[in-house]
């Protein structure tokens, strides 16, 4: 049997768990009560690079209009 003939069923491939708890997703597919730490699993590496480009936006921002 050649490996692209061959076929597993769902029941025969296991779940992989990507977040380590069960997050409730709102409206507009927006995470709803997320703990910093839940934050941090999700996003990742995305999440800390935005979290600093909006204080150095904020940042500038003061400078400016000061």
């Amino acid at each position: 049997m050649s490996k692209l003939s061959r076929r597993t069923s769902r029941q025969d491939v296991d779940p992989i768990p990507y977040l380590s708890y069960t997050p409730t997703v709102g409206r507009n597919s927006a995470f709803v009560d997320l703990t910093d730490e839940q934050k941090e699993e999700l996003g990742g590496l995305e999440y800390r690079a935005l979290k600093l480009l909006a204080k150095i936006l904020v940042g500038l921002w003061v400078l400016i209009i000061r």
